[in-house]
């Protein structure tokens, strides 16, 4: 039995690595030659926090990312150093809600909207979360949170062709909309 741990172990890691649930695949970096560009596309940006008056607490903030025909399930976009991306089936895909910190998500009236094409590179530009201690009508102190995207394109893909030298011959489709505010 001993012998039989070691090849099972390593046979769940394989399964692991190759299932896929809703609409993306988490991309690991240098394994970017592993995907099959001819039916996803690459999504990538960066997100930032700027908390003011917070002292040195810094929230978590979780985007939550859709195809905007409604096929598959919503998925959530929790960057970890600031970079993402996601291998997508092509379609149009938008953001429509977030969260921060665990907190109940936010419905925005807004969508990001952006359209992601098989063997492509759709960069969406960074997603700024401006996030500020306020008093609420009854003195109380809360979170106020106001996410806006910036194009950032010259620093932002530097990083990704860092972590991600085989991807950097493909073409990039510029779908960042400048200065957008979810309301």
């Amino acid at each position: 039995m001993k012998d039989k741990l070691p090849l099972c172990i390593m046979l769940v890691l394989t399964l692991a690595f190759f299932c896929e649930s809703g609409l993306t695949k988490k991309m690991v970096p240098n394994k970017g030659a592993w995907l099959d560009l001819r039916s996803n596309g690459i999504l990538f940006g960066t997100t930032a926090v700027v908390s003011r008056e917070l002292g040195r607490s810094q929230p978590s903030v979780t985007y939550y990312i859709r195809r905007k025909d409604g096929e598959g399930k919503p998925e959530k976009l929790v960057p970890k150093k600031g970079l993402f991306s996601y291998s997508l089936k092509p379609g149009i895909y938008e953001i429509y809600d977030w969260s921060m910190s665990g907190s109940k998500g936010h419905e925005s009236q807004d969508r990001y909207e952006f359209e992601v094409k098989a063997g492509f590179l759709t960069y969406i530009g960074r997603i700024v979360t401006d996030v500020s201690l306020v008093e609420d009508e009854k003195g109380k102190k809360v979170l106020r949170n106001q996410p806006f995207v910036t194009d950032n394109v010259s620093y932002d893909a530097t990083l990704f062709t860092e972590v991600y030298p085989v991807l950097t011959k493909l073409d990039v489709i510029m779908a960042v909309r400048n200065n957008f505010v979810w309301r």
